[in-house]
């Protein structure tokens, strides 16, 4: 029996359509924009790759299968390889040629999701191999372990809204904020299942009314807080190192947690004293200096013959493995309480501190903004016509550091 003809996708077919040979450069030179682009790899027919508005990129197997235009995911880049991509294209381009349907065959193959369990392995295994594609999986990873441990064991049809609305509420009695990020977790994990058809609906995390939240004015520690909480901050080292030189880097660096707890040995350059997180929440590469006691962590850290592989900060339970050290929490509320500070601060709150002290220290506007990796959107004299050297801001560093040191007593 003759097979129906297959066509794949060609040039001119889709809006805009890019077609060259794939290359690493060339894929990572593709800039995100307001709507999604797709490419088309001129050596291996039916390979493509997407980029979304984010910045996420994946490999797809495109092509018209009896007629019909059908797409079947490969893998995110750079976590998967152009090598494997088009190994992965060729073989479903045969499945086509003999008439087999590589996206049908690709759904029946999928694996339901029976317990609760199931369904949160989906949600992180997801990302394995996709380094950079979701900032942040090991906070899921973190609320999934700490609040829905127990309901892993429980198949899915045990889980309702009652039992979600239930552990919303009991959280948000003395956390509102974490409840509501965890009930955007556990829809968002629905959604995925629901769309992939591992589960059918309802979700039962919608329709539940998030607890109120009021835009906080930022706290950051003044000059009579901050040399009691830098004194606790170097005591608590006794009690964990790691903790403590994340918390030192979290008030010094003044980036972000899940940049500044990510840090990998591989972003850091001792010789030209230099930290680039390669991929911000603005999407962008951006480079800090290495100055003072940070540097100095990162130097002892680095010289220590046990040191992790590949992050500065490792986790502490599971330093064999590829995983870095992900809650400052329970340190931070450690060194608060040592320090008499009372009133409720966050990881944030160090970045705050940060912008606070430097502006106090004569740091120009502009190179605190840049320092913090803030948005340039709508800044176009900032953003077009001026830059802010490395060097200046690795004054700008210096110079907070020593005005919150000096605070300490001229340390």
């Amino acid at each position: 029996m003759s097979q129906a003809p297959v066509r794949l996708v060609r040039e001119g077919q889709k809006p805009d359509p890019m077609r060259f040979g794939f290359t690493v450069r060339k894929l990572e030179q593709i800039k995100a924009g307001d709507k999604q682009k797709w490419v088309y790899d001129e050596h291996t027919r039916g390979l493509a790759m997407l980029t979304l508005p984010s910045g996420f990129k994946t490999f797809y197997f495109a092509g018209r299968m009896n007629g019909r235009y059908r797409r079947v995911k490969i893998g995110p880049f750079p976590g998967t390889t152009i090598e494997n991509a088009r190994k992965a294209a060729v073989r479903e381009l045969n499945k086509v040629v003999e008439g087999r349907n590589p996206a049908d065959e690709r759904k029946r193959s999928r694996v339901a999701c029976d317990t609760f369990g199931d369904l949160c392995k989906l949600w992180l295994d997801d990302w394995k191999g996709a380094k950079g594609v979701k900032r942040t999986i090991e906070e899921d990873r973190r609320r999934i372990d700490k609040h829905l441990e127990s309901w892993k064991s429980r198949r899915m049809d045990a889980i309702d809204r009652d039992k979600v609305r239930r552990l919303h509420r009991k959280i948000g009695e003395k956390a509102p904020y974490e409840a509501n990020r965890l009930l955007k977790l556990i829809g968002a994990m629905y959604r995925k299942a629901i769309r992939e058809e591992r589960i059918t609906g309802p979700n039962p995390a919608s329709e539940i009314d998030a607890h109120p939240e009021q835009t906080r004015q930022g706290n950051h520690l003044d000059a009579r807080e901050l040399p009691a909480f830098i004194a606790a901050l170097d005591a608590d080292a006794e009690v964990s190192q790691t903790a403590s030189d994340a918390l030192w880097t979290l008030l010094l660096t003044a980036q972000r947690r899940s940049n500044a707890l990510a840090m990998a040995w591989a972003d850091v350059d001792l010789d030209r004293e230099t930290w680039t997180i390669a991929r911000t929440k603005r999407g962008k590469p951006h480079t800090v200096p290495l100055v003072g006691k940070v540097l100095e962590i990162v130097k002892r850290r680095h010289d220590d013959p046990k040191r992790h592989d590949i992050y500065v900060f490792p986790s502490r339970i599971t330093i064999a493995t590829t995983a870095h050290f992900s809650d400052p929490i329970p340190a931070l509320k450690r060194v608060l309480k040592a320090a008499s500070v009372k009133r409720r601060f966050t990881p944030h709150d160090l970045r705050r501190t940060w912008a606070t002290w430097a502006h106090g220290a004569g740091v120009q506007d502009s190179t605190i903004k840049e320092a913090l990796d803030h948005s340039r959107k709508g800044d176009i004299t900032f953003g077009v016509y001026s830059n802010v050297s490395i060097d200046t801001l690795r004054e700008a560093f210096k110079a907070t550091e020593q005005a919150m040191l000096a605070a300490k007593g001229g340390e």
